[in-house]
């Protein structure tokens, strides 16, 4: 199946059905607050992916982050989508040096603490594969408002 492309102007009744509101004014919020990274140019539509990464946006400030922190981390899950598009799970790791990155969870040796030149301090596993799978359903709950003929 292709990657769906969401128009900006029906994602956020996509994600009523993954139970967040979410819509056009706040998106513009957020993105003004810090949330930048990960939210789509306003000429390009949202992706499966971009979806994903929007809903783990959305969980990280339920649970409290802030618009800058959870931007942040929705970002990095981003690029690390782009960069590592099979794997089902990336963990985020952040070194004692301050540095952080994003790896496939199946790939990566923590055992030793140590990892790429540094001492972790946090790794936080992202289901990747759930996340897409939850938008997956969210479009499927409402397949009509997507299609080509959807006017922005």
């Amino acid at each position: 199946m292709p990657d769906p492309k969401i128009t900006k102007k029906k994602f956020p009744i996509i994600l009523q059905h993954a139970g967040f509101d979410w819509d056009r004014k706040q998106q513009a919020d957020d993105a003004a607050s810090g949330a930048r990274g990960f939210i789509p140019p306003a000429y390009e539509h949202w992706t499966l992916d971009g979806g994903a990464v929007a809903l783990f946006f959305l969980e990280q400030r339920k649970a409290g982050q802030t618009v800058k922190v959870a931007g942040a981390a929705a970002t990095r899950l981003g690029r690390g989508m782009l960069d590592h598009p099979t794997a089902d799970q990336l963990t985020a790791l952040t070194l004692e040096n301050g540095s952080t990155s994003i790896h496939p969870t199946a790939s990566l040796a923590l055992a030793s603490g140590y990892v790429g030149g540094g001492y972790v301090a946090t790794a936080t596993m992202i289901d990747v594969r759930n996340l897409r799978a939850r938008i997956q359903r969210a479009i499927d709950a409402d397949a009509a408002i997507i299609g080509d003929d959807d006017a922005e």
